[in-house]
Formats: structure tokens, sequence, C-alpha cells
């Protein structure tokens, strides 16, 4: 019978969550499922504590990515010919930057405040996933309370797979510097959409990740590289798959099959994954004749607005717990 393990990431300490930590300090970390499974409703509870001030900081993380990743490079391009001031241009400008400069750097200044570890000066792609990035991980474990479930023989996988998470909403909130060693202790990059790679603010920090263009080439090249590929498989469309309450969601997948012919051709097994409570962070806004969603897909990034927590519009994610639940590798003979 297959073990099944549950990983509270709020609970992993600094010393484990590096790359230099062996596979086997994780999986003394991780709770057994007994023969019935895990306590019917445990594992759908906001359990972890989280101070006012990291949840303050949590909110201000989030709010300046959307305003310096998702909203301000596409709206500046626009301003001059609403007649805006080239001066209003330049200070939206000027916060776009400052938002992309905090996102990519609070996690560092908050982990020198706390006197952690020295990190290495020039980072491995694991090492900032993991190492430079644990100081925000641990927040957003936190905030989240974020928890993996997963069969134990992902620990052992012996080649490179294709993780493929869902669903979107409006960030992949599940995902985290943990599944760069969950899955055999190798590295884990992950393909995003094509468009981020254009903005200039954006693109050195999706390098620092190994984010990679999705694509067919970039995840046959990340497989030869021995490395994982994680996948957001239902991708912006999936946003718009909202909860219909009572455990009723839907996924936007029938168009996502060229994966499995990915898989099929390179000989990596797929490794199938659905986030429970992604839906219920925070809520999309789709307009009744689907402009926006139409503009969102064919432009590859979230141009919707939403509402958050507090039911603040654009703004920060709600508190929900967030359970991140693997199953079985699915084998695809090459």
């Amino acid at each position: 019978q297959e073990m099944w393990l549950l990983f509270e990431l709020c609970k992993v300490p600094e010393s484990v969550w590096t790359a230099a930590s062996p596979l086997s300090d994780w999986r003394k970390l991780a709770t057994e499922a007994a023969e019935e499974g895990f306590p019917a409703g445990s594992l759908g509870k906001l359990q972890s504590p989280c101070a006012a001030w990291a949840q303050l900081l949590i909110v201000v993380h989030f709010m300046s990515y959307f305003a310096g990743f998702n909203y301000l490079p596409f709206l500046l391009p626009w301003l001059p010919m609403f007649g805006v001031s080239w001066f209003a241009v330049a200070v939206t400008f000027a916060v776009c930057v400052a938002c992309c400069c905090f996102v990519g750097q609070w996690g560092l200044w908050l982990h020198r405040a706390q006197g952690g570890p020295a990190l290495p000066p020039d980072p491995t792609v694991q090492q900032t996933q993991l190492d430079c990035n644990c100081a925000r991980e641990h927040l957003i474990n936190q905030y989240f309370d974020r928890k993996y479930v997963l069969p134990e023989e992902l620990l052992t996988l012996d080649r490179p797979a294709i993780i493929c998470v869902t669903p979107h909403n409006i960030l992949p909130w599940s995902t985290s510097g943990a599944i760069s060693k969950l899955f055999g202790g190798r590295l884990t990059v992950w393909g995003g959409a094509p468009v981020l790679f254009k903005l200039p603010m954006l693109r050195p920090l999706l390098a620092q990740f190994g984010t990679f263009p999705a694509g067919k080439k970039g995840i046959h090249q990340s497989l030869a590289d021995g490395n994982n590929v994680g996948l957001v498989l239902d991708g912006i469309a999936g946003m718009f798959c909202r909860a219909r309450g009572h455990g009723d969601e839907q996924l936007y997948l029938r168009k996502r099959k060229a994966v499995c012919a990915i898989a099929l051709q390179s000989g990596a097994p797929i490794v199938p994954a659905y986030c429970f409570g992604s839906n219920e962070v925070a809520t999309v806004l789709a307009d009744p004749l689907g402009l926006l969603r139409w503009l969102s897909i064919r432009f590859d990034v979230s141009l919707t607005p939403f509402v958050g927590r507090w039911g603040v519009p654009m703004g920060a994610p709600r508190r929900k717990p967030l359970l991140l639940a693997f199953g079985p590798a699915i084998e695809c003979t090459q």
C-alpha cells in the first residue's frame, strides 16, 4: 500500500530549507497518513499563526507584485495617448520600478535583519529558490498555512519529471522552493508566460529562479539538463474557471494536451497536482462580454480585475489555507 506524506511547510526550519540539506532531513519532518488517511477536515484548516506585521508585509508584497509586474507595465504605453503628462508617466514608471525592486529584494532584507546564515555570493538556481528565498517563503507559508501531500514514491524519483500544477487563479499561490527538494532532490525549473520575458524589470528575476519561456523547446531542454519541469497547466485561461462552492470546481485542461505529447517524446513521467483553496484566495471579476478574458488569454497575462482580502479590488490575497495534493507519477513510455 502506498504511503502518503504530509509536509507542513511553515514547520520546515531554516536549517533544512536549503539546497545543501539532504532529502532525508525533509523526510523526517513528514507526517505519515494512517490506514484510513488523514483525519477528516484536518487538512483544510488555517492552523499556523501569522503575526500582524508579517501579514502586513505579505499584503504589501503581493500588491507591489500586481502593480509592478501585472498592471503598470501594460498601462504605461497608453498613458500619453490619453493626454497624461510626461511627468505623470515618469512617476508611474518610478513607482513600477520601486515595486519590482521591493518584490525582488525584501526577502533578502528580512533574512539579514533576522540574522540568518550567510548566503552564497553567486548562488545557483536551487540556492536562489531555497537559501536566498527562505525568509520570504517562511512568511508566505505561515500566511497561507501551505501544506503538501504526496505519495512517498515521489521522493525517490530517479529521473526528471513534468510536474503539472493546477489551478492558476490570479497567481499560482501554492508553488514554492520545496518542490526543488521533494522530487528526488532535483531542481525544478518553471515555465512562465513568454510575454513576461519581454519586461526588462522582470527578466533578471525570472532568470535568477530558473524560469524559462513555456513551450516545447524549453521543456525538452530543461528535461535534457536533468531538471524537473514545473508547469501551471491551466495557465491564464484557468483564472476564469471559478469554484462553484461545495467542492465543485472547474479546470481548463481539455486544450492542454500538448504536455502529454512532450512527456511521451521525452519519456518523462507526469506528476499531477491540485491546490485546494487556491480559488478562494482571490475572486476574478469577469466582464459579461468576455473581453478581458480574451485579452488576458491573447497576451498571456492577467489583465482582469479581481477582489482580494477585505473585499479590496486588486488587493492582497485572502488568508486561506492552501493544500497542494500531488498524485502518483504517471509513466510515459518514450
